[in-house]
């Protein structure tokens, strides 16, 4: 239950209703489709994701695999990891946790009282296991399983004045599980215990009655203890309010949450508290600057409607946003350009949209307030001072007309429905102190330096990692670094907290390893790895960095050559290794072109297996090593889909990866094509190292 918010996004059913274990969707071959179990409570064994034999060949070609590669947690077993940071559980030593109670598994044997007697001395409410539902009957059978007790075992149940109460308890049992054959109204056999597993009648898990007196039967048993409350009520800011009851104690490891009172037309997410062995964590402020769903812009919150509504609809949809909530005012070319990417990153560029402005005694004004226009971006034909014609919309990119994106005029109150865009005050508090909601902030920033601005992801970012992001004041500043080896190649050399610089190595260099964007840290230093760029490299290795698991796959039978900046061929050389991340098993051909005007012509291939969840690299024997001149081209055909992890990037409005692809239906075809028409942009998992 307490993983139920965590499994939302991670493709798992069932996190808290019938049945014990989450499960997820998975295919064994392609058409067969089985259910596999999510463990993410880390309730099984650890495993490992890749073969054995795999895993034994990493570790034995690399002594460090365990400790120092990323790609040790595919090797749990093989590595002897742990399945998950240890984590209190508020149970007593060998009791796991199971819902509000902590549970005990013998594996020795005990007489009825000796086991009633260990239960009651382990903790508060110690008893034997109560079933009290088909839950709790499916838990009892696998942990039976996981422990390999293959006994009859005492659980708990006492039949008193013919009816049946939990042991030692005045509470009715309202679920059973009997075998066929059992007996269950016979005060001589009054107790219970759980058959054993190897049953050859069809009784495996099932409840058979027995003897609550006897001194010489001996079975193994399950106790259950409360889990042990340590915090009381949680600590509320001044600007939250608790979500649920208000409960008087917490147990360790409970969850509290608190949602921003402030929240109104889209509420922020809630905050977390969580109850530890020194009391709550600390929450100095339950809202974002910005509430999610909304982008911040400067000191404005945005929110982008891809709804359709009348003018006055969308203006009375942005007015109950509080805090001088409108519809987007346009202060600038700047917000001009602002919101025409917006339209096309969420691809309703062929609709016009709602702005602020209105026209009062011919005059404009922006809407709900006393605030003359000063900026316009009217189109050509727009009517500018017409009483009839006194609201805005921005028109759509869409046309033939010369009009894209410019202002035009409408009857304010047309029946006419456009998306629209609303605008709130930024959040502020006195707390100048605020601290980021997600403790994965600079981690992420790390990974992409444009978390904080990029428009698909700039509203998560005002939710949860305002300090990170310097939405705070007084945030750090970070310079760039100079170098004889690279250039900053984007505008500013200061930056403040939750910026990003770009570096680019100087000409007649080569890039050799680090990072070509980095994010500015709460600290004041840029977070990353320094480019390092060298002008006399015996080798060079080109895309590693977009070796991981992406977001999606190369299509079926789909060549592409990656004619791209950064990614073609630097120096004169041999391709000696390749490189790639597989989300499955199949056969790749890496390809190398050489490019005249239109015309492609392929130079030589090397054809791989590869294996699913790690960076496999394939060192290409030299008898097969292609010779390679500055600005060939790399590319690679798969005949079947899902192998090669990718990103399509094709909603980014800069297309930062563009690549030619065509369609082939064997290897053969593949290797005689030598035009490509269609562009596509995709980030694949594909690298290679050229030597000299």
């Amino acid at each position: 239950e307490a993983m139920a918010g965590y499994l939302e996004e991670n493709y798992c059913r069932n996190p808290g209703g019938n049945g014990i274990e989450p499960w997820c969707y998975v295919y064994t071959n392609g058409t067969n489709c089985q259910k596999r179990y999510c463990d993410v409570c880390h309730f099984q064994q650890v495993s490992d994701k890749l073969p054995a034999l795999v895993c034994a060949k990493e570790i034995s070609a690399n002594p460090n695999f365990c400790t120092t590669s990323v790609q040790k947690y595919a090797c749990f077993k093989s590595c002897g990891l742990s399945q998950a940071p240890p984590v209190t559980t508020a149970c007593p030593a060998n009791f796991i946790p199971y819902k509000e109670r902590c549970v005990f598994m013998s594996t020795t044997s005990a007489t009825l009282k000796q086991a009633k007697d260990f239960c009651s001395s382990q903790g508060t409410n110690g008893n034997l296991f109560q079933v009290r539902n088909e839950d709790d009957q499916e838990f009892l059978a696998r942990i039976k399983q996981e422990t390999g007790v293959d006994s009859y075992t005492f659980i708990s149940g006492q039949l008193k004045n013919g009816d049946w109460y939990f042991t030692d308890t005045n509470i009715l049992m309202s679920y059973f599980n009997w075998t066929g054959s059992t007996s269950t109204n016979d005060i001589k056999s009054g107790c219970i215990i759980l058959y054993k597993i190897t049953s050859t009648t069809g009784r495996s898990f099932g409840w058979i009655s027995t003897d609550c007196t006897s001194t010489s039967s001996t079975n193994s048993y399950v106790c259950q203890v409360d889990r042990m409350p340590t915090c009381g009520s949680p600590p509320i800011p001044s600007d939250g309010i608790l979500v649920g009851a208000n409960n008087s104690f917490y147990k360790l490891g409970d969850r509290a949450y608190v949602q921003c009172k402030y929240s109104t037309v889209v509420p922020d997410a809630p905050s977390v508290l969580f109850c530890k062995k020194t009391g709550w964590t600390t929450l100095k402020s339950a809202c974002g600057v910005c509430p999610v769903g909304w982008m911040l812009r400067g000191n404005r919150c945005v929110f982008f409607s891809t709804d359709a509504l009348t003018w006055s609809d969308a203006a009375n949809f942005c007015r109950t946003g509080g805090r001088n909530g409108s519809l987007f005012r346009m202060l600038s070319d700047d917000d001009q350009s602002y919101f025409r990417t917006w339209r096309q990153t969420v691809g309703i560029d062929g609709d016009h949209t709602w702005i602020s402005g209105q026209l009062i005694s011919g005059n404009w004004f922006y809407s709900d307030s006393t605030t003359q226009m000063t900026y316009f971006n009217w189109t050509n034909s727009a009517s500018t001072n017409s009483k009839t014609y006194a609201c805005l919309y921005l028109y759509r990119e869409v046309t033939t007309s010369g009009r894209n994106g410019g202002w035009s005029s409408s009857k304010c109150d047309s029946t006419s429905a456009y998306p629209f865009a609303c605008q709130i005050d930024v959040y502020s508090t006195s707390d100048n102190s605020l601290s980021d909601a997600s403790t994965s902030c600079q981690d992420t920033l790390t990974d992409n330096p444009n978390f904080c601005t990029d428009i698909r992801s700039a509203s998560t970012a005002a939710a949860f990692c305002y300090k990170s992001c310097g939405f705070t004041s007084g945030a750090a500043k970070c310079k760039s670094p100079s170098s004889k080896t690279y250039t900053l190649t984007s505008p500013n050399s200061t930056i403040y907290a939750g910026g990003s610089m770009t570096f680019a190595c100087n000409s007649g260099y080569f890039y050799m390893d680090g990072d070509t964007s980095r994010a500015c840290g709460v600290t004041g230093k840029l977070l990353g790895t320094e480019l390092s760029c060298s002008n006399k490299p015996a080798s060079v290795t080109v895309g590693y960095y977009l070796l991981k698991s992406r977001l999606d796959t190369t299509s079926s039978k789909t060549v592409f050559c990656l004619d791209y900046d950064g990614y073609r061929i630097p120096i004169n050389g041999k391709i000696v290794t390749w490189f790639t991340y597989c989300e499955k098993a199949g056969d790749i051909t890496f390809l190398i072109y050489r490019k005249s005007g239109s015309t492609y012509s392929l130079q030589g291939s090397y054809n791989i297996t590869c294996q699913p969840g790690l960076i496999w690299s394939y060192d290409v024997p030299s008898a097969s090593q292609t010779k390679v001149q500055v600005d060939d081209i790399v590319g690679a055909y798969t005949a079947v889909s899902g192998i090669i992890s990718m990103t399509d990037c094709s909603g980014r409005p800069d297309k930062f990866l563009m690549a030619s692809t065509a369609t082939a239906a064997t290897i053969t075809e593949a290797l005689g094509i030598t035009s490509f028409t269609k562009q596509t942009c995709m980030a694949p998992a594909i690298s290679y190292k050229v030597q000299k």
